[in-house]
C-alpha cells in the first residue's frame, strides 16, 4: 500500500511541476473566476468571484493566472457590473454548473457577457464557461480542475 501511495505521490508531483514549467517567466493574465452570478433579463448582475485564498484562487495562482481579487479580505467578494469594468480581467472563467444540463440557460449567460464589450476578456473572446460542478469541489480531483484551468490560461 505504501509503494502504492508514493506512486501517486510521485505520479501528481509531476503533474504539478508540468504545469508550474508551462507558464514559467510568462506575464500572469488578469484572470477571474466567476463561481456565482444574477442573470435578469438577460442582463448580469451581482457577480461572485473567487478571492485569492480560496480553493479556487489558491489553484488559478497555480495555474499561472493573476487573480483580480487576490489581495481581497473576502474570500469570495460580490461586484457589480461597474466594478467587472473597474477590473478589467484578460480571462474571465465563470463556473456555471446549473446550465450543465441546459442549453438555452447556458446561451443566455454567454450573451450576457457578450453584453460586456468594454471588458477586456469580453472584447478579446476570452471568456469561459464551464459547467463541470466537480470544480467547485474541493477534493482529490483538484488535479484535473488545475490541468483545466491551466489549459484555458494556456490557450490565451
Amino acid at each position: 500500500a505504501s509503494a502504492r501511495a508514493a506512486d501517486l505521490h510521485a505520479a501528481l508531483d509531476g503533474r504539478l511541476a508540468a504545469i508550474a514549467s508551462r507558464h514559467d517567466g510568462r506575464a500572469r493574465p488578469r484572470t477571474m473566476i466567476v463561481v456565482g452570478r444574477e442573470v435578469t433579463s438577460g442582463r448580469l448582475g451581482d457577480l461572485y468571484l473567487a478571492g485569492g485564498g480560496t480553493f479556487l484562487g489558491e489553484l488559478l495562482a497555480l495555474a499561472g493566472g493573476g487573480n483580480v481579487v487576490a489581495e481581497t479580505t473576502v474570500s469570495y467578494p460580490m461586484i457589480s457590473t461597474e466594478g467587472l469594468l473597474r477590473l478589467a480581467p484578460e480571462v474571465i472563467i465563470d463556473l456555471a454548473p446549473e446550465c450543465a444540463d441546459d442549453p438555452g440557460k447556458r446561451a443566455e449567460l454567454e450573451q450576457a457577457w457578450r453584453r460586456h464589450d468594454a471588458v477586456p476578456a469580453v472584447r478579446t473572446g476570452r471568456v469561459h464557461v464551464v459547467t463541470d460542478d466537480a470544480l467547485l469541489i474541493p477534493g482529490p480531483r483538484f488535479i484535473a480542475t488545475l490541468e483545466l484551468l491551466a489549459s484555458i490560461l494556456d490557450a490565451e
